[in-house]
């Protein structure tokens, strides 16, 4: 903000920085109200009752009385997530936990959340063991305030780009769940393609899989090296020989054991993984879908960190189709996968355009077409 619209014409230096000429400079404190919740134990929060309940991370379940009744922003107050935002409106309890924010007439509510979204509120908590937003440090900063007409307008742009990603995680959500179910009628047989009715066979992992342990990478990474490094919870660097062929699947030995990972490219695995190579007549693609249908977690082998040891891979029994069925399985549910990714790739855009729009919108820096005078 300070950079950016330094010496645009239109603008004026202030001690929050370079704002329109038409916008104030002025304490968060001027234009909203800030106060801690009721005490509430969890004996009087239930599964369901009247009222929605607010705790200090959003919902925590219902109530029998109220304490707010109209619209609010709510801010956590303390744990790791203070300092998140949260929306509501209508009769709720707002737990100690949460700060109930009310605006003045002079303030938009749904633009003062986008502007405590980006100023980042947990940069205010004060150090302790359970840390703790500072209320008088966040009343006390300097924000930029746009006249109301201005502040509606960017609530509404920036309300739209919310309601956009809001309908994309819905559909990912939708398409994961027909996935689930395609997984579980195909993967059982349940449900069998066209052109295909010969029996399935009980096979025992040790049959038709190699197993690997991964190995400590240091004395192989490289920067920018040709060969990824995988540990559980994904690529952590690239290094310069490669480990494992593909296709394969990566399996978690420590840590995070219920992620399997199917990798197309040849790769370095880590000594917390497992690297599991289908042999001849068998569909790695397919294993991996049927991988992912196993409670890993149920196999649990340590009482600290969670571990899955390799002989109890080696003795799960599956139950499989000729190769054909196999691959023309993994053919459906691979392009349930990509109808996934495709709507990840699309959400993740969303996010980021709507994160530029908040953070030049609520700083002066890009004006709405209505509100700009001329271009700087």
């Amino acid at each position: 903000m300070k950079d950016k619209n330094m010496n645009r014409t239109g603008y004026k230096k202030t001690k929050v920085g370079w704002i329109p000429e038409e916008w104030k400079d002025l304490r968060l404190e001027a234009v909203c109200g800030m106060k801690s919740g009721e005490s509430i134990t969890s004996k009087s929060i239930f599964e369901n009752a009247e009222y929605r309940c607010y705790g200090g991370n959003g919902p925590r379940g219902f109530t029998k009385t109220f304490t707010h009744d109209g619209e609010y922003i709510l801010i956590g107050r303390q744990g790791a997530l203070c300092g998140n935002i949260h929306l509501v409106s209508g009769k709720i309890y707002v737990s100690e936990h949460a700060i109930v924010t009310t605006t003045s007439e002079t303030t938009d509510l749904f633009w003062l959340a986008e502007l405590l979204k980006y100023k980042k509120l947990n940069r205010y908590t004060e150090s302790s063991a359970q840390p703790g937003l500072s209320v008088s440090k966040v009343l006390r900063m300097r924000i930029p305030l746009p006249p109301l007409p201005e502040q509606k307008a960017i609530a509404s742009v920036l309300e739209s780009w919310d309601k956009a990603i809001q309908r994309h995680e819905e559909k990912i959500e939708k398409k994961k769940n027909i996935k689930k179910g395609l997984m579980q009628k195909l993967l059982s047989g349940k449900q069998r393609l066209p052109g295909f009715d010969g029996e399935w066979k009980d096979v025992k992992t040790t049959d038709i899989m190699s197993v690997s342990y991964g190995k400590d990478w240091k004395a192989v990474a490289e920067e920018n090296g040709p060969f990824p490094v995988y540990g559980t919870g994904g690529q952590i660097g690239t290094s310069s020989e490669c480990l494992f062929e593909s296709p394969a699947i990566l399996l978690g030995r420590k840590g995070t054991i219920d992620s399997p990972r199917y990798l197309s490219e040849p790769f370095w695995a880590v000594d917390t993984t497992f690297a599991i190579h289908c042999y001849s007549g068998v569909n790695t693609e397919f294993i991996f879908s049927m991988f992912q249908t196993i409670p890993w977690k149920q196999y649990n082998e340590a009482s600290g960190v969670p571990s899955l040891s390799r002989k109890t891979i080696e003795n799960l029994h599956l139950i499989l189709p000729c190769e054909s069925e196999q691959k023309a399985i993994a053919s459906v549910l691979s392009s349930a996968d990509s109808e996934i990714k495709a709507l990840k790739k699309k959400l993740a855009l969303l996010r980021d355009q709507k994160k530029f729009l908040l953070n030049n919108l609520v700083t002066g820096t890009i004006r709405l077409p209505e509100f700009c005078k001329e271009v700087g």
